[in-house]
């Protein structure tokens, strides 16, 4: 199951910097994508298990794929420690002096927090969190790879009334 949900980040990332490179493919430069993700700190074993993701999926493209339209993608991945202001921190210096073409953050505060940035910077931020009010407006340049918890609970509350059986109503469990 971990390796499939980080096998979906990393092609739902991969399609993003598809996208990203048919606009830059004029220019034929390096594809500047800086990632804000906890290396150390809490949740430090499923950041670097993300990170070497990432790094691995970006020497595919690079080697075997020859870039985006010829262009190179050139990671700088950060260390946050799971620590918000640290996160902002490296978002400002992202779209400002290091000019990223993309910003990639790992957890919900750091995303709400950036928006306002990569909005006055118009650089696109693809935050690994499942938090809802990353899409909430104004939501210009923020994406999420995947569905928001409330969207996962909607999802199998559909799929338990679909496949319930009898008059009574379904039992349901949650774990928090």
């Amino acid at each position: 199951m971990r390796k499939l949900f980080i096998l979906a980040i990393v092609l739902v990332f991969g399609a993003g910097l598809i996208c990203l490179g048919s606009v830059t493919a004029v220019s034929a430069k390096d594809i500047k994508v800086g990632a804000i993700i906890n290396l150390t700190g809490p949740a430090s074993t499923w950041g670097q298990f993300h990170a070497k993701g990432l790094k691995d999926y970006m020497r595919y493209v690079n080697e075997v794929k020859g870039g985006i339209a010829g262009n190179k993608i050139k990671l700088t991945v950060v260390d946050h420690a799971y620590k918000v202001p640290e996160a902002i921190k490296y978002v400002k210096k992202f779209c400002t002096s290091d000019k990223m073409d993309m910003i990639a953050t790992w957890d919900a505060g750091s995303g709400i927090m950036a928006k306002p940035i990569i909005q006055k910077y118009k650089v696109p931020n693809i935050n690994f969190s499942t938090y809802q009010g990353i899409l909430k407006p104004p939501v210009d340049y923020a994406y999420l790879p995947f569905g928001s918890y409330v969207m996962d609970s909607y999802a199998v509350l559909e799929y338990i009334k679909a496949i319930h059986k009898g008059n009574a109503p379904p039992k349901v469990g949650l774990l928090t």
